[in-house]
């Protein structure tokens, strides 16, 4: 499991500081304020944030929306945050592509719907709020899973085992689990782009890098000391990917 990495840009040291103060009680990690554009880019090039709250109005030779075009190539959501905005500015924001836009002052609850949603829009432009969590699992084998209220990185190559329990795909890794409403047909077709996985059961699936053993005699496997079950019509095939070893 990884935190969520938020990068400020914002001038004004009252309202860089109740961000700063939003940010962390929702439970993410706070990779700093900066107040102009030079060392924003250059904290942004260090510290790789995975989201960007932007002011568009900020001291120094750029303002936020030029930072944003210097980082046009990189896939970091940004959220614009701004007092007003005209329609010139409106018009050059839009075209950064920015995930979101908070009018100043707002609530927590503002901020943690844009991050949520600037976060899963990463590679899915077209998602909304209505969409399942289990839906989205972005191109570069991560999955943005809520967890008690807050967004967790999980990489798909971290996953041991996935049980399934009807509707609900159970998400293990070697410290955690994690709970998907998804179907299992979708999430395996989506997890092996990016890992080697089979399924060994009905309820299992599991990343073959992680399979300690296998007992032919009670057909079961270990990983991670968990014993899971084989089903007997899954049996040949995994015998048959275990000797591509």
């Amino acid at each position: 499991m990884y935190n969520i990495g938020i990068l400020v840009v914002e001038d004004d040291p009252l309202i860089a500081l109740d961000i700063e103060m939003m940010v962390l009680e929702l439970g993410y990690k706070h990779l700093g304020t900066f107040k102009n554009g030079d060392t924003a880019l250059k904290a942004i090039k260090e510290t790789k944030p995975d989201l960007i709250i932007l002011d568009i109005n900020i001291d120094g030779q750029i303002d936020g929306i030029q930072i944003a075009e210097h980082l046009a190539s990189r896939s970091i959501p940004l959220i614009f945050i701004t007092a007003s905005i005209d329609n010139s500015q409106y018009e050059r924001a839009k075209k950064t592509m920015p995930a979101a836009y908070l009018i100043k002052p707002f609530q927590m609850l503002a901020l943690q719907s844009a991050v949520e949603l600037s976060l899963m829009k990463v590679d899915n432009p077209n998602i909304s709020d209505d969409n399942s969590w289990g839906d989205y699992i972005s191109k570069k084998g991560v999955v943005f899973i809520k967890l008690n209220n807050v967004l967790h990185k999980v990489y798909v190559v971290d996953i041991l085992w996935i049980q399934v329990d009807g509707n609900y795909c159970y998400l293990n890794t070697a410290d955690k689990k994690y709970i998907l409403k998804t179907s299992l047909k979708k999430i395996l077709d989506k997890i092996n782009l990016h890992a080697d996985f089979i399924r060994v059961h009905k309820q299992f699936i599991v990343q073959t890098k992680g399979i300690k053993s296998v007992n032919a005699s009670d057909n079961t496997l270990t990983l991670e000391q968990r014993s899971i079950p084989i089903g007997r019509t899954y049996k040949k095939d995994l015998l048959q990917k275990l000797q591509q070893f």
